[in-house]
């Protein structure tokens, strides 16, 4: 007479379904923190080019309206005001509070239309010249194909270049 006692196949024992389920908990916690940091790389990095762009806005905010050109304008003014021209001191404050709206203004965004940059370019000119007493003439033309609404340029593109050219 032989004894013998069949044992439960391994895959059926409450030892495997227990292994089998922790090993599905740490496979789950593994996917989900992995997942977690990817997003929180992505976040920092959205966050770092966030304040990338900002600081290359102020920087070209700065290109714009230098330092040295507005403390030149208020100097003019008030030059003006000490002469006691009244109509040049005005005209002046007029042209250089619409340059600063519209660099303000144009500062807000990455790219602009070719017409608004002209139409700023042109107060620009236009304070230098009045600032340096009419010792020069400009013109800004366009070939007339060219729809200036429809063309979109980067900010603050084409004034840095009008500046070195008066100086």
């Amino acid at each position: 007479e032989l004894s013998f006692k069949i044992r439960v196949p391994f895959y059926k024992a409450w030892w495997f379904y227990l292994s089998i389920g922790i090993t599905l908990i740490l496979i789950t916690s593994f996917i989900i923190i992995r997942f977690n940091r990817i997003k929180l790389e992505e976040i920092k990095k959205r966050a770092s080019l966030k304040k990338m762009l900002v600081k290359e806005r102020q920087k070209a905010l700065s290109q714009q309206m230098n330092p040295h050109f507005i403390f030149n304008a208020l100097s003019s003014v008030q030059n003006y005001i000490y002469k006691g021209d009244r109509i040049t001191s005005s005209l002046f404050l007029e042209k250089f509070s619409q340059l600063i709206r519209n660099v303000l203004y144009n500062s807000q965004s990455d790219s602009v239309t070719l017409s608004d940059e002209i139409q700023s370019l042109h107060i620009y000119l236009e304070l230098e010249r009045l600032r340096l007493n009419n010792s020069f003439d400009f013109s800004i033309e366009t070939e007339k194909e060219i729809i200036t609404e429809d063309i979109m340029i980067p900010v603050f593109f084409i004034q840095p270049y009008a500046e070195n050219a008066v100086w």
